[in-house]
């Protein structure tokens, strides 16, 4: 049996891509030896130990959106989310730690989101669903908080349906990921954005470009952590209908 569906069978991990994550990175022993490659093999009598992380969610994204919220203070004690891109469900399962009282989680692929939270009544699965064709009149309650993490789609292929499930009181959380944004011409063999001249035209674009829609950019942070293929991507802290704070791109990217 593969070591990464080992973890998701036996060992209490919430998905086989959440087993993958903690393998990569070093959480996971078999016969005192830290072992980095999911599809390792394994037999009855090896000796397999977890070490679980500080922080531990549906999937490895989630740690994105948990130190985000850390960060920003927001507040999601009994609140209403809008999850867009859930996929296995790192984001919803970050908003329910933090007291959330419902996530509605739209994605467009099937059968994605972990099983513990299919089951939970406090989530609503919109799987096989696009963002841009949900009947708004299927999510009942009023949204107080967005996240949304999108992949092989730019983000303004989405956003003008976005402002329809806002009030004056929406806070969102949005990552943006210059590997979906910039075009295959800045893209190296290894699917990263290298050229941190795309990285600032693409922050200032999107800063334009939010503010447009009428969305109040609070604040703009390097995402905790890379996304799998090494891309460094960003969370936008917005609200709608609010006054943007006045944020300068290269203080953004310092460090990089």
């Amino acid at each position: 049996m593969r070591l990464d569906q080992y973890l998701a069978t036996y060992k209490d991990v919430k998905s086989r891509a959440a087993a993958q994550d903690l393998i990569k990175e070093g959480y996971v022993e078999v016969n005192k030896k830290i072992i980095r490659k999911p599809a390792y093999t394994i037999n009855d009598t090896d000796c397999i130990v977890v070490h679980k992380p500080e922080h531990e969610f549906a999937s490895r994204g989630g740690l994105k959106l948990f130190y985000a919220i850390e960060k920003y203070q927001v507040q999601l004690s009994d609140k209403v989310v809008l999850d867009i891109g859930a996929s296995t469900g790192g984001f919803t399962d970050v908003c329910l730690q933090q007291g959330a009282r419902h996530v509605y989680a739209v994605d467009v692929g099937v059968d994605q989101l972990v099983q513990s939270l299919k089951d939970n009544p406090k989530v609503s699965n919109f799987e096989n669903c696009d963002i841009r064709t949900l009947d708004p009149a299927k999510i009942e309650q009023v949204i107080d908080f967005i996240c949304i993490d999108v992949s092989f789609i730019s983000l303004k292929k989405i956003f003008d349906v976005v402002a329809a499930y806002c009030n004056d009181k929406t806070e969102l959380l949005v990552l943006v990921k210059p590997q979906f944004e910039v075009g295959k011409n800045f893209v190296n063999k290894q699917g990263v954005v290298k050229d941190k001249n795309v990285h600032k035209r693409l922050l200032q674009d999107y800063m334009d470009y939010f503010q447009s829609l009428g969305f109040g950019i609070k604040a703009i942070d390097k995402a905790a952590i890379q996304g799998r293929s090494g891309n460094q991507e960003y969370i936008f802290y917005m609200k709608y209908h609010s006054v943007s704070k006045s944020i300068h791109i290269q203080d953004v990217l310092k460090g990089e």
